[in-house]
């Protein structure tokens, strides 16, 4: 894996730089003071306003095949679903610099020859929030926010297989600070989070988080920042099944502008978390049995690279942990690659491909499993006011255990119309 690390940060580096436009690290608070008052001044930034809120609209409407909905090995479904929902933005300029705004994505999705299978059909779009900015004196952003959204699709859930309905409902409310003092920026935040799902199956994995963050950047030379990051939670669930945690990380980071179109990000650190099951005769705690506590090391690295106006492309890759659904937490590689063309004026096509390795902590279930997948995707300006969009995506799961492989394709066509 380290060789082609390796080999794809060769490419990165050795690729030609000329006539792209710029990667350069803004003002965390000047440059968003900046950007609120030139959308307290643009009077065509919306298509409907009452009052001081202004709003701005569009909806979408498609259809997708998806060759196995219950990510399975056997028995695999086939259906096509019809989709469709629309995306709704307001904003209130309460004054030049500050801004109270809403942003919600709400969809429906229903299978046409399996419509009683799954047994949600709504969506809340990941990037749905009420946030409220307040800036001081130039320097600090408070950011007051609650992101929610609802998911049905269980694909991102690195470790399920054999399942069709895994609604959850999920909600993130706190408040972030941001001090850009040129040379240094300050960061910290406070969020509470709830995981909640909408099928009683899966009620045992409802929990609530604790979440405080802190960073501190330095900046060594013009367009190089390095710092430290840390972070401190506290999990619970709402039932005895999965083990409660506390845990925290500390970790150096870096933000380097190798060039005015290469940039590059890392972090690398040491997580320590705590599972409140304790250990009886070689099994651990919780229904799953798994006593293991974390202690280890977590790192990352992306780099994003203007190729010219045109094209651009991103590499990461890292190892992180994450809470598991049958065990205390789950170790996670991975290397993700994306390409990015504006072929002309209205055509967008776009390249991506990734690969994940993952080892979950002990129990009962314990699971060593990789994927990986790729995808394809063209968007195109219809008119004015609408765009059409053509996507495919293949995900194939290799564990360790039986019956619990599958592989999916996944061919969707979608149209936005903004009103």
């Amino acid at each position: 894996m380290l060789g082609a690390i390796a080999g794809a940060l060769a490419v990165f580096w050795l690729q030609p730089v000329a006539q792209g436009q710029e990667l350069q690290r803004n003002s965390l608070v000047s440059a968003q003071n900046a950007a609120a008052a030139k959308l307290s001044s643009e009077e065509n930034n919306y298509n409907l306003k009452v009052g001081p809120v202004r709003f701005l609209m569009s909806a979408f409407a498609g259809f997708e095949f998806n060759d196995n909905i219950g990510l399975s090995e056997r028995n695999r479904i086939a259906d096509f679903a019809v989709r469709f929902g629309i995306d709704l933005r307001a904003i209130w300029q309460i004054t030049r610099l500050n801004a109270l705004s809403i942003d919600i994505g709400i969809g429906f999705q229903r299978y046409v020859n399996n419509p009683d299978v799954i047994k949600g059909n709504l969506t809340i779009a990941p990037n749905s929030q009420i946030g409220f900015d307040v800036y001081i004196a130039d320097v600090v952003r408070l950011n007051f926010h609650d992101r929610f959204e609802i998911r049905q699709d269980p694909i991102d859930g690195v470790t399920l297989s054999n399942l069709l309905n895994f609604g959850r409902f999920l909600n993130t409310a706190g408040v972030t600070m941001v001090a850009d003092l040129n040379t240094v920026v300050i960061t910290a935040g406070y969020d509470h989070f709830n995981w909640v799902s909408l099928n009683r199956e899966f009620d045992y994995l409802e929990r609530a988080d604790e979440q405080f963050t802190a960073s501190v950047m330095y900046q060594i030379v013009p367009r190089t920042f390095v710092g430290v990051e840390g972070t401190y939670s506290i999990s619970n669930y709402r039932q005895n099944v999965l083990n409660d945690s506390r845990g925290f990380s500390i970790g150096g980071y870096l933000d380097w502008a190798v060039s005015p179109y290469l940039r590059l990000v890392a972090r690398a650190g040491f997580e320590h978390r705590n599972f409140s099951g304790n250990v009886v005769n070689g099994f651990g705690g919780g229904l799953y049995r798994d006593g293991s506590n974390l202690d280890g090391w977590y790192a990352s690295i992306n780099i994003q690279h203007r190729i010219n106006a045109y094209l651009s492309q991103n590499l990461s890759a890292g190892r992180t942990n994450e809470l598991g659904y049958t065990s205390n937490y789950n170790q996670l590689y991975y290397v993700r690659y994306s390409i990015d063309w504006r072929a002309n004026s209205r055509l967008a096509i776009g390249l991506s491909t990734f690969y994940e390795a993952v080892q979950t902590s002990g129990g009962l279930l314990d699971e060593d499993l990789t994927r990986w997948g790729a995808g394809v995707s063209a968007t195109y300006q219809l008119g004015l006011r609408m765009t059409g969009a053509v996507r495919y995506n293949f995900v194939t799961k290799d564990s360790n255990r039986p019956l619990q492989d599958y592989y999916q394709n996944r061919l969707t066509v979608d149209f936005n119309y903004r009103f």
